[in-house]
């Protein structure tokens, strides 16, 4: 490798299969510039390798494919079909070979991206699509359906700034709050839930069955109490057990609860379904999906700031998230070439599409493979997060100080793949000694 300049297998693989009209500035330089910037080390010739193939498989699978209708092309197209699925476990085993994986107590690093979370005490509101809106600045990401009927909101935040969220959604739409859906239990999903439900009234519950039966209820459970004069919040029904075994106050307490595996509700004209995570991040995570405006609300199952918050002592584990992430792959369709199509609002961070998720499930699914291989090899966990198997990926996750770093997250993906420890054997008893 020649000082000065990054890898030339690399440079070559690029303008082998990248097209001509983006080999220029526009992506080798901008390669070969961060290279620069990050010191020209070996290090930074690691990730110019782990970009190139990104890009040149990227392109490769973007060739136009002939019309499934075609008979005479029907041969190519079984072909390229082909082609894409071994290029893609090529380049994942690629990225788990020595050649991209980091060099043993190499330093640690955070994340060079600008974060998108405003924090200058205010909340921010964004239009997605149709009458789908994101409201930001306090913790996790807050979705609003707004419409004739009210408001469906997606987490209520931290806490901190409900009476602004509330203000925020009352100019979206003069109807009161109706439903709240929290994906999660954690704080900052959940923390606005109480001042939120009594800012919001369900018009459809005067009356019903749970009006006349719940008083009684409430003396009992104390969360199905002043029907219909507060929203009504849905969660599954783990959410509900873990905030009550937190001893939370039971105004800020989902009543409206399901186990199995779908909610669903027909809201503004809309379907949106609920969707229930088995032991992903936690045991009780839920995705949401406005069918019409074709957005997914993933809540922590997906980030664009850090690492999974995978929470093991909650039910969390890598291998849930990793099936939570092809479960959302599998209900998003992109408009065209990965990009564009459904919408999909993370936890935290700003809004992306498939292709960003895509780029995440692999991430994860990479990082797996390694603390995996490592454990085969009997390795301990100090040995794990000596070995920096996230390096590659730290300018863009790495995280080492706060709620949740780097290390926590090598170390929840070793706790979740470690096999349990057999149970010890029962003692024997002792021989009868003879007189």
């Amino acid at each position: 490798m020649m000082a000065g300049r990054p890898p030339r297998l690399a440079e070559w693989l690029l303008r082998r299969l990248l097209p001509p009209g983006v080999r220029g500035e526009s992506i080798l330089g901008d390669l070969v510039e961060d290279w620069r910037d990050a010191g020209e080390t070996t290090a930074a010739s690691l990730t110019y390798w782990r970009h190139a193939l990104s890009l040149a498989a990227r392109y490769a699978l973007r060739r136009e494919r002939p019309h499934p209708l075609d008979s005479v092309h029907r041969s190519e197209r079984m072909f390229l079909d082909n082609f894409r699925a071994d290029l893609r476990y090529a380049i994942r085993s690629y990225a788990n070979n020595a050649l991209l994986q980091p060099s043993p107590g190499r330093a640690n690093e955070v994340s060079r991206a600008a974060s998108p979370e405003p924090k200058d005490g205010d909340i921010h509101t964004f239009k997605v699509r149709d009458n789908v809106f994101m409201l930001v600045g306090d913790g996790a990401n807050i979705v609003v359906q707004a419409g004739d009927q009210g408001a469906f909101v997606i987490d209520t935040g931290a806490g901190k700034l409900t009476d602004k969220i509330v203000a925020a959604i009352q100019r979206l739409t003069p109807k009161p709050i109706q439903f709240i859906a929290n994906t999660s239990f954690h704080a900052d999903h959940v923390g606005g839930n109480a001042r939120m439900a009594e800012a919001g009234a369900d018009l459809s519950l005067p009356g019903s069955f749970f009006a006349n039966v719940g008083g009684s209820l409430g003396a009992v459970t104390g969360l199905i109490t002043r029907v219909g004069e507060n929203a009504t919040m849905i969660a599954h029904n783990n959410v509900m057990v873990r905030l009550q075994g937190a001893n939370a106050p039971a105004a800020s307490i989902p009543s409206d609860t399901f186990l199995e595996d779908r909610r669903r509700k027909f809201y503004n004209g809309e379907s949106v379904e609920m969707f229930y995570m088995p032991n992903a991040v936690t045991d009780g995570d839920s995705i949401v999906h406005f069918r019409r405006a074709d957005v997914i609300v993933a809540g922590d199952l997906f980030t664009t700031t850090q690492y999974p918050f995978i929470d093991v002592k909650n039910g969390g584990t890598v291998q849930g998230l990793i099936r939570a992430l092809n479960d959302i792959l599998k209900r998003t369709v992109f408009e065209h070439e990965e990009d564009g199509g459904t919408l999909v609002i993370p936890g935290h961070g700003y809004v992306s599409n498939e292709h960003e998720v895509l780029e995440y499930r692999d991430m994860v699914v990479i990082v797996r493979d390694r603390v995996q291989a490592m454990l085969n090899g009997g390795a301990t966990l100090a040995q794990v997060k000596a070995a920096r198997l996230t390096a590659d990926y730290d300018t863009r996750y790495g995280v080492n100080s706060g709620q949740w770093t780097t290390e926590m997250f090598v170390e929840a993906v070793y706790q979740t793949l470690k096999p349990a420890a057999a149970p010890a054997a029962p003692a024997k008893p002792a021989p009868a000694q003879r007189k």
